[in-house]
């Protein structure tokens, strides 16, 4: 029954609206004693109307879950009064600002997931409960999950269900804090940014982005000199500040696919490249188109393909990507539409043999009925 439900969630949310104008959120001005947002999966945009939550009637909501979608903002600072509330997760999204300080009078919180967003800041000292009351105020969490964001700073000592000495895992729950990249987290508390909830792209804080490239340049053995006169000197490889560009008019100057993806509206794609035979790939940072227009406004097949949004190329033009499984009438937009899988569904004669006959079909809604269909196909269901 679970994957059942987990496969119609999956489906329904190809492609959305304005979360604030969706059933799944509206909901909660017109419901009485609605108590969970599920609002997960379904491609939604904006962010949520942080006015609905400061209602006193709303304070009965125990979960707000907005995860996988296409929201930006910040997370709300009126979390603090929704004094029930236990499970706040938006992870894969494109939220900015800081981690708020107001969730620490949340004692009944027993997870938050904000997974690959863009929230920055330092961890404020309030995530582990009251400082002023603590431990007796202190919030026992089950999962705590901030990974794969832009936090700088420390470990506030009051966060005890995470470690230094063990950042993904604790007796008392499930910590992810590691940011992969900069600035990064360290146990020192040598940097404090800001932790109010205002929106920003990056992290306000001293500590430099870095990468690793060519510092200098030193002699090789014996200084060979080229026909022109030109001496050929030894590159010195080292850590360097990276130089990052401030917004989507420089996306070119990013030279790596780290460096891009600090960059709002940037993105990197990849380009198939042939000549003759030969065949190569080539990489290249560039504006995002489809993360501030539409499919149709998208005139390039790489950028159609690869952008924020879930578009599909016909040959000649950009349009929205299917929604359902039938209309997908190729493998390429098929397997990235929710819920769907490139199969064969028969055979048909062609001259004197007769070869497979391949349709868009949706997926199996039990792991038994996987069996058959290989590795592939199994691990896609219930996602």
């Amino acid at each position: 029954m679970k994957i059942a439900v987990a496969l119609t969630l999956f489906v329904a949310g190809a492609e959305g609206g304005d979360i604030s104008q969706d059933t799944c959120w509206t909901k909660v001005k017109t419901v009485v004693g609605y108590s969970q947002i599920a609002c997960q999966d379904m491609g939604l945009t904006g962010w949520v109307p942080s006015q609905d939550l400061i209602n006193p009637t709303k304070n009965v909501l125990t979960s707000i879950k907005v995860y996988k979608n296409k929201l930006s903002g910040w997370i709300p600072t009126e979390l603090g009064m929704l004094t029930r509330l236990k499970v706040y997760t938006d992870y894969r999204n494109e939220i900015s600002g800081y981690l708020p300080s107001e969730i620490g009078v949340l004692t009944a919180m027993t997870e938050i997931n904000i997974y690959k967003n863009k929230v920055s800041g330092t961890i404020p000292e309030q995530a582990g409960g009251d400082p002023d009351n603590w431990p007796a105020a202190k919030i026992d969490w089950n999962n705590f999950v901030i990974m794969n964001n832009k936090f700088s700073g420390c470990i506030p000592m009051e966060l005890t269900v995470c470690s230094d000495d063990l950042p993904n895992n604790s007796v008392n729950g499930y910590c992810s804090m590691s940011t992969q990249g900069s600035p990064g987290i360290d146990g020192n508390c040598g940097t404090l940014a800001p932790t109010s909830a205002a929106p920003t792209t990056s992290a306000p804080t001293s500590i430099p982005v870095c990468e690793w490239g060519v510092i200098r340049r030193g002699p090789r053995k014996g200084n060979p000199a080229y026909s022109d006169g030109v001496k050929r000197r030894k590159k010195i490889m080292g850590c360097k500040i990276a130089d990052v560009p401030t917004d989507s008019n420089y996306c070119a100057d990013a030279k790596s696919k780290r460096i891009c993806e600090l960059v709002q509206d940037c993105a990197w794609f990849s380009i198939p490249m042939k000549k003759g035979r030969k065949r190569w790939t080539n990489y290249k940072c560039d504006a995002d188109l489809t993360a501030v227009s539409t499919c149709s406004s998208v005139g390039t097949k790489y950028q159609c393909l690869q952008g924020t949004k879930e578009c599909s190329w016909d040959g000649s033009t950009c349009s929205a990507l299917p929604t359902d499984c039938a209309s997908a009438d190729n493998k390429a937009d098929c397997v990235r539409v929710s819920g769907c899988r490139w199969g064969a569904v028969g055979r048909k004669k062609v001259g004197k043999v007769f070869r497979k006959t391949f349709k868009c079909v949706s997926l199996p809604n039990i792991c038994e009925n996987a069996d058959a269909l290989g590795k592939d196909v199994c691990l896609k269901i219930g996602i």
